[in-house]
């Protein structure tokens, strides 16, 4: 387990998408200092520069604005993102 190194341009990890302190703080607690890899957004971001040389620069642009309002506990979500990228 450890800290997630994309935490200064998440814009979950800093306030950028709504605030709801508590569960918020929880969730930082738990995605971005400790379990990162179960990280929704995390998941999805990983998977966008594994394979950012094959996607068109409108769809990148689309699943940036996706992963942006995402909550690290999205899974759903991000697994719908993630099918959307060829592989």
């Amino acid at each position: 387990m450890s800290k997630c190194e994309m935490s200064d341009m998440c814009s979950f990890f800093n306030n950028e998408i709504g605030n709801l302190p508590t569960l918020v703080r929880a969730m930082k607690r738990r995605y971005c200092q400790n379990d990162k890899e179960h990280c929704a957004r995390y998941m999805v971001r990983q998977k966008v520069l594994r394979t950012q040389s094959l996607l068109d620069s409108d769809i990148h642009l689309e699943l940036e604005s996706d992963i942006s309002s995402m909550y690290p506990n999205d899974h759903p979500k991000a697994q719908r993102i993630m099918s959307r990228i060829n592989t």
